[in-house]
């Protein structure tokens, strides 16, 4: 027997609604539950799925919101203090700087004033502090003088002073053994040049090279007055073992004669700056 759609509609609508009303006719829906009817219905829910107490416990300890004793106690924490250093305090930009300027200062200051100044419109003080990374910072690292020292091999030394009346004149005297003789001859001028350009045009090098007995080789410098003869030691390559040559006697003379340079060992001759150049030769 089929039971026709008139009939069958409505009961599907009457149904439900008796049975919500014979259900709910108890219940009072304006007055909202206590807070202890809702604890006891979660935890009821809860109960029926374990697994979400250990998903509640993570998602608490990630999203835990500070309390507010916490909170006051990262409020009254000091702010961490922000130092910015300025390399340039106190320095006149527009000064004519000496050979010696900057010397005494440190390298972290020196480097900083490197880094600071544009170097196309303070080409001179940007080389000085490389400069003085070099000869004078108390503090500079052998990574610091190679870096000033490639800064200077890259970017052309400048002349100090152009005049050739005015240049300090200082002869090399170079006594080497036969079988190295021709070689530091040919040498000698590159020597020269390396010297000339490396004071900035402050000092007029000459290099004599003489012949001496095997296991003689020695440098000395001459100026007004000569220093001691420095012993050489012989190696098979020659323009190395002259390069080493003049890192001895300029380490010996500026340790003699006290002058105020404080770096000269194991950096190649031709980082020499123009005002160890200088005081050298005004020093014989």
């Amino acid at each position: 027997m089929v039971i026709p759609k008139f009939i069958c509609i409505p009961l599907l609508i009457l149904v439900p609604l008796i049975i919500l009303f014979s259900e709910s006719k108890e219940e009072d829906f304006t007055v909202p539950p206590s807070d202890e009817e809702v604890a006891q219905k979660v935890e009821s829910w809860k109960a029926t799925r374990p697994s979400l107490k250990e998903v509640e416990l993570v998602s608490l300890v990630k999203d835990k919101d500070p309390s507010e004793e916490e909170k006051k106690s990262e409020g009254s924490k000091p702010e961490k203090e922000v130092i910015v250093n300025d390399a340039l305090k106190g320095i006149d930009l527009d000064v004519s700087p000496g050979l010696n300027h900057f010397q005494g200062m440190k390298a972290e200051r020196l480097k900083g004033i490197a880094k600071q100044l544009d170097p196309d419109l303070y080409p001179e003080l940007v080389y000085l502090a490389n400069e003085r990374i070099l000869d004078s910072a108390p503090d500079s690292s052998v990574g610091d003088r190679h870096d000033a020292g490639e800064y200077l091999r890259q970017n052309g030394r400048p002349l100090w002073n152009p005049e050739a009346s005015t240049r300090m004149p200082v002869k090399v005297n170079l006594n080497v053994e036969a079988s190295h003789y021709e070689k530091a001859k040919v040498f000698s001028p590159t020597l020269e040049s390396a010297i000339f350009f490396g004071s900035g045009g402050t000092v007029e090098a000459t290099v004599i090279v003489t012949k001496v007995e095997k296991a003689q080789n020695s440098i000395s410098l001459t100026g007004k007055n000569s220093t001691d003869e420095v012993a050489v030691v012989s190696i098979s390559d020659t323009e190395k073992m002259v390069v080493n040559a003049i890192q001895q006697v300029v380490t010996q003379t500026v340790k003699d004669n006290k002058l105020p340079i404080l770096h000269t060992d194991k950096i190649h001759y031709t980082y020499y700056t123009r005002l160890t150049w200088l005081k050298l030769a005004k020093s014989l």
